[in-house]
């Protein structure tokens, strides 16, 4: 990594978390990447609860009573 007062540093990873703006997207995808520009996607998600025995009927025992979100999508390894 070269930063911009003249020093550099190697790492094995680098995590770069700098929000909706992120510069980071640039560098590693390019500016002329659509991946570098995200936009608002008008979409939107509500969160609201339901009693337990509703949920243990609608989703089975495991996945109603597991403290995680049941996300599908891709997996870094």
């Amino acid at each position: 990594m070269k930063f911009a007062n003249g020093s550099a540093a190697e790492a094995d990873a680098i995590v770069g978390c700098d929000g909706i703006h992120s510069r980071v997207r640039e560098i590693i995808n390019g500016f002329e990447s659509p991946s570098s520009h995200p936009n608002y996607t008008h979409k939107y998600a509500y969160r609201g609860l339901i009693p337990m025995d509703e949920a243990v009927k609608a989703l089975g025992e495991e996945k109603a009573k597991t403290s995680c979100n049941y996300v599908r999508g891709s997996v870094l390894t």
